[in-house]
């Protein structure tokens, strides 16, 4: 299973965008974590937020950094270490919200919405 993360993490296939490659990441994190409320809330949020992973990730720095995150999840799940878990799960899912905030304060994702309120 880790062989199956670490792989979809890091893939380069052409033709496909990073939000295609990490969707595969994220899926095999909740199952190997073994939580049917966690994969029931992972389904339920990811229907809404798929079009907004495209968005976040455009340059390499930000990339990188996603990959080394998702590369710690997947050693905190090895490890069975649930606080390290945690700790990088608040880490990683803040620095996504101050990412799409940004976006949206910026008009580059929802202008429409945007351009109403003005």
């Amino acid at each position: 299973m880790m062989r199956t993360v670490s792989g979809a993490t890091n893939a380069r296939s052409s033709g496909l965008c990073r939000a295609q490659r990490r969707s595969p990441v994220h899926a095999a994190i909740n199952d190997a974590a073994k939580n049917p409320v966690l994969a029931s809330t992972y389904r339920a949020i990811n229907a809404r937020v798929q079009s907004l992973r495209f968005r976040t990730n455009q340059d390499e720095a930000k990339w990188k950094h996603a990959v080394a995150e998702h590369e710690r999840m997947i050693e905190a799940l090895a490890a069975h270490d649930a606080a390290a878990m945690r700790a990088v799960l608040v880490e990683h899912l803040n620095r996504k919200r101050d990412t799409v905030l940004a976006l949206l304060r910026a008009g580059e994702i929802y202008p429409t919405a945007q351009a109403g309120k003005r």
